[in-house]
């Protein structure tokens, strides 16, 4: 079995929204702001779907289906795609959440009541009702809408590079899955031949024995060894069906299997490869998960300042419009403003309790950094070390297909002579060949590309 395993590490990456500090004084900006980034937001998504929609059109994939055309669909609404999306709405809510902190209030009160006035109130009146209208806003809190509003924005720059990073590891899939196709396909040419190759010894061995050249034995030996390839055979067969589902539901058109795949370039195979040093200082300044935990850092020390800001005032401002049924000399105001301020004294231990609870994340935030530093850091050695040995691999290969080549030439003349009849046997032999420097060549195309991946480098277009 010929399958390429994928090791999971932008093509378009989603605006970086940059945290932003406000006073009390910026309400109306904060609010047009924000209504601004939804925007934009939203004609980004709109224009996304605009870009993929001939992807997933309705109707037949394009025959030969080709790289390029699979990795455009990794912009798709791929469920994995789809739930990385999903994880940049929810921050973005979460902002959107926190920003209200600083918003305007209002709402209706009403009340219906009846009562026993005094006898020195001038009205009499039983009925005590009101209607009024109440404005309220949080004018000032000392800094915790701040910080939570920065985390807030930091936690949806991390989720946007988090999805470049699901983008990346799902075009390697794509890729891998394509590449695997195509090796299934040289594989099912070879067994096919070398059961051809196989039953015509077998019907051979059967004629000779019939004749009395050979013993019975020799049948059971051709039999066992053609039952044998045959299987082969057949598992092959499966193989072309099973990876062509595979690269359908990859490309979110399952099961819509591709007939034929077209042979890629691969011009990245032919890259010089360049000094390890050089690799892993870009993938640790431009991987898009170190991108993400280095912001969620960020995030998480804006919310243990958040936190602390607990046990501080909170200063707000109220309106009100009323109207009452009886007239009094003191309560009933036709209107009120004020400012109210509460000083917090004792918090009974929650502000502390919060605090070491957002300085334990910060802690698990950046022990996961250094951890995924050192894991891109190792991953990407191995990469580069194997570089050399796939080229090494890939001379091997060319060698091989050329001599075989050569011999099945040589094989065929002889055979049109009637000197040699093992001319299915160099068929075989080729076409093993082709499927090992094949493998050698796909093999060098996908490490490249998830070497680009773990540097934050495009996929697409690089193969």
């Amino acid at each position: 079995m010929v399958i390429i395993k994928s090791i999971c590490s932008p093509l378009v990456a989603l605006p970086h929204t940059q945290p932003r500090m406000h006073s009390h004084a910026g309400a109306w900006e904060r609010g047009n702001l924000s209504k601004y980034l939804r925007v934009v937001y939203s004609l980004l998504a709109a224009y996304s779907l605009l870009l993929v929609s001939p992807v997933f059109a309705k109707g037949p994939l394009i025959e030969p289906l080709t790289l390029d055309y699979a990795l455009l669909s990794a912009d798709g609404n791929h469920p994995d795609l789809q739930i990385a999306r999903a994880d940049i709405s929810a921050s973005q809510a979460q902002v959107d959440l926190v920003e209200s902190n600083y918003g305007v209030e209002s709402y209706i009160q009403g009340r219906l009541r009846w009562i026993d006035p005094v006898a020195i109130d001038p009205d009499q009146s039983t009925q005590d009702h009101k209607i009024g209208l109440i404005v309220s806003k949080n004018l000032y809190d000392f800094g915790r809408t701040n910080a939570a509003e920065s985390a807030a924005v930091l936690s949806l720059r991390s989720s946007e590079d988090l999805y470049v990073d699901k983008l990346n590891q799902h075009q390697l899939q794509i890729m891998t899955a394509y590449f695997n196709v195509l090796l299934a396909d040289l594989q099912f040419i070879r067994d096919n031949e070398a059961m051809s190759v196989a039953y015509i010894i077998m019907d051979r061995a059967q004629m000779k024995n019939e004749l009395g050249q050979v013993s019975d034995v020799d049948v059971l030996k051709a039999q066992s060894n053609y039952q044998s390839v045959r299987k082969e055979y057949y598992a092959s067969r499966s193989l072309q069906r099973s990876t062509r589902a595979m690269l359908a539901n990859l490309i979110n058109r399952p099961g819509q299997l591709s007939k034929d795949l077209a042979e890629p370039e691969l011009d990245s195979i032919q890259r010089k490869i360049p000094d390890f040093e050089e690799l892993e200082f870009q993938a640790l300044q431009q991987n898009p998960l170190l991108l993400a935990l280095r912001t969620q850092i960020q995030a998480a020390e804006k919310r243990v300042e958040s936190a602390r800001a607990g046990a501080r005032p909170l200063l707000n401002g109220e309106v009100e419009l009323a109207d009452y049924s009886r007239e009094t000399r003191s309560s009933n105001n036709a209107w009120k403003v004020g400012v109210t301020i509460d000083i917090p004294l004792l918090t009974g231990g929650s502000v502390q309790a919060a605090v070491a609870k957002e300085q334990a994340e910060l802690l698990r935030a950046k022990a996961t950094l250094r951890k995924e530093k050192m894991r891109v850091s190792q991953t990407l050695l191995e990469f580069w070390q194997l570089l050399d040995t796939l080229r090494i691999e890939r001379e091997e290969t060319s060698a091989l297909l050329e001599y075989k080549d050569l011999a099945l030439d040589e094989s065929r003349a002889l055979y049109e002579m009637e000197v040699k009849a093992d001319l299915g046997d160099s068929m075989v032999q080729v076409s093993n060949a082709r499927l090992k420097n094949a493998e050698a060549r796909y093999s060098t195309a996908l490490l490249w590309a998830k070497i680009d991946a773990l540097q934050g480098k495009s996929i697409r277009g690089k193969h």
